[in-house]
């Protein structure tokens, strides 16, 4: 899709602003990815986006998000959290929206600290 207008801008952030409500959820509180599928075709569906490509790619990010965050391995969180960053933008996710979900998560854990010190993400990249 090519994004030629306003209109089409404004619509994709109505696609974006759910997907990254349904990742809050997912992440935070453990919610099923596969309760808000029905609701994210209907979405792909009105912004003549691919629900099969985008499911697809939604699974990896979740996962890899979910790990790390999650992980008390510093590998799997650069592993993780630099595959989520790399393919925010594929999933209309904006890195911005991950670094919060990130630190809510930290503020409820209290089990690290995500800082450009604690963890060299680019280093295995």
């Amino acid at each position: 899709m090519s994004i030629s207008n306003t209109k089409e801008l404004a619509k994709l952030d109505g696609l974006r602003g759910f997907i990254e409500s349904m990742v809050e959820d997912v992440i935070l509180e453990d919610k099923p990815f596969d309760s808000y599928k029905e609701e994210l075709k209907k979405c792909c569906e009105q912004e003549d986006v691919s629900y099969e490509d985008l499911e697809c790619i939604l699974e990896d990010f979740l996962e890899s998000l979910n790990i790390g965050i999650k992980s008390p391995d510093d590998l799997a969180i650069a592993m993780g959290i630099g595959f989520a960053l790399k393919n925010s933008k594929s999933c209309f996710v904006r890195e911005e929206k991950i670094l919060e979900i990130m630190e809510m998560w930290n503020e409820h854990n209290h089990n690290r600290e995500f800082s450009d010190n604690s963890i060299d993400i680019d280093y295995y990249f």
